[in-house]
């Protein structure tokens, strides 16, 4: 009796003997599983599939039969399963394994200039386009009848347009060892699902026309400081300003940050942050930074007023947001009494919070020592040289997220995401000056703790225009050499 059977079975009458079935069939499951795998790393990868395949397609999808798809060499550009309804509806199956999520990917055809995720409608017409791209591409069947991708293509399509096609993800649960079920969701097969999100925070509205009107300019502003940045503090200052606003004003058109100029453009801005850091605390003349796709020689210069620990937070940010991990140690080992030498009146809650970062990126022991001083620096009643306002909605909640974040604590951690984004929210709508700021258009702080939690297994339940989904997901991993 296989599992599927064997569930039913007990669930229509529970008995010591049905249960004793579904145990025996668990055990069938796995030990078919670990014939099949030799290590732990296929283990993983296979346990979705077969859990799919083996257990609940049989169950939630009685009589359906699955569909044999021709394979690229590499495996990619497709599907995990296809399965034929009785009724002639088709179900597209992605499998997980417990750790796994959904992945994005460069999409194709009609969605050729996004990036697209597993789960969506545009993800769905990026296979399809891959399959039409390859139509000789094909596959034989048990009955030794030959499916092309033309054939499947044929069928996808009209499928997927007249709603006679379901898209679902079965998820292995973990098992610590053994077979413990799975979980089935449908996807509704729109853009922004992917995510269980427990709650929204709505980001306000942007004239977007106007916005992006205004690109073409800031970018020809931009591309005037690259020009000089190797040598001219000035033009070093402008580009940290210019690259950073560019950023903000692509995802006032593109909140989801799935077009290939908005990360063009967040990628631009972390360069040029990092590289004038580079520039700061090296015994060479020049030092080669990668900007634009080209190395560049910047001359190498000492404290200065645009190097402070404001810029040093937002370049720490940036590089979290694209995961520059070799940035990031660049910018770990910028001293702190460098940042304090470039001048400017400061709270000196920032400086703690600049050292938290730098240990704990770094791997020391003081991590909380640092951050217990960053968060008492920051309370209301000591004297800043911020408002208030500023101080309790903007800049103290990344740093309590933080906080939830090194002890794990998901829902804690959730909970301050959802305040740093209704604060962040509060704060860019108080009066009509700030709605029309485009700092307030992305929350870049929250966004680089929200990156760094995901990266490391803490979900991400909060959804917002604040957090831009392709950003928030790594959706562009792989796609350029940074």
């Amino acid at each position: 009796m296989d599992l599927s059977n064997a569930e039913r079975a007990h669930k229509a009458a529970p008995t010591e003997q049905t249960l004793a079935a579904v145990e025996r069939a668990r055990e069938q499951f796995i030990d078919h599983f670990d014939d099949q795998t030799s290590n732990n790393s296929s283990y993983s990868e296979r346990l979705g599939e077969d859990a799919a395949r083996l257990h609940v397609v049989p169950e939630r999808f009685e009589g359906a039969v699955e569909q044999p798809l021709p394979k690229t060499p590499n495996g990619a550009n497709m599907f995990d399963q296809l399965h034929r309804r009785p009724d002639g509806k088709l179900v597209i199956i992605e499998a997980k394994a417990p750790s796994s999520g959904l992945i994005w990917r460069r999409g194709k055809g009609a969605a050729e200039k996004f990036m697209v995720q597993q789960g969506t409608s545009h993800y769905l017409e990026t296979i399809i386009s891959e399959r039409e791209a390859r139509p000789l591409l094909s596959v034989t069947d048990s009955a030794g009848k030959t499916w092309t991708n033309a054939d499947l293509a044929a069928e996808l399509r009209p499928a997927f347009e007249s709603g006679n096609l379901e898209y679902a993800m079965v998820k292995a649960v973990e098992g610590k060892g053994t077979y413990a079920g799975a979980v089935l969701e449908y996807f509704k097969i729109s853009i922004r699902q992917g995510r269980s999100v427990v709650t929204s925070v709505s980001r306000q509205s942007y004239p977007v026309a106007e916005m992006g009107a205004v690109v073409p300019v800031m970018e020809k502003s931009l591309a005037n400081s690259l020009q000089t940045i190797g040598t001219s503090h000035r033009a070093r200052s402008g580009a940290l300003t210019t690259s950073l606003n560019v950023a903000r004003v692509r995802c006032v058109g593109d909140p989801d940050a799935v077009m290939l100029e908005t990360w063009e453009s967040w990628l631009l801005t972390m360069q040029v942050h990092s590289a004038v850091f580079a520039a700061t605390f090296t015994d060479q003349e020049t030092v080669a930074c990668k900007i634009q796709q080209e190395e560049r020689q910047l001359a190498t210069t000492g404290p200065q007023i645009y190097l402070n620990a404001g810029t040093w937070l937002n370049a720490f940010f940036l590089a979290l947001i694209c995961r520059e991990t070799a940035r990031l140690d660049m910018l770990a080992r910028v001293p702190a009494s460098l940042l304090r030498d470039c001048g400017g009146v400061l709270d000196e809650y920032v400086y703690a919070w600049v050292e938290t970062l730098r240990s704990f990126w770094l791997r020391h022991d003081d991590v909380s020592q640092h951050l217990v001083r960053a968060v008492d620096l920051s309370a209301p009643e000591v004297t800043h040289v911020l408002d208030a306002e500023t101080m309790s909605k903007l800049e103290y909640p990344p740093i309590m997220m933080f906080y939830r974040y090194l002890r794990n604590d998901a829902a804690g951690f959730n909970e301050a995401l959802n305040d740093a984004l209704c604060w962040h929210k509060e704060y860019w709508t108080a009066d009509e000056d700030r709605v029309q700021n485009i700092e307030g258009v992305v929350s870049i702080a929250p966004l680089a703790v929200a990156c760094l939690a995901k990266a490391n297994g803490i979900p991400t339940e909060v959804e917002s225009g604040y957090l831009p989904t392709a950003l928030l997901d790594f959706a562009w991993r792989g796609e350029f050499d940074a």
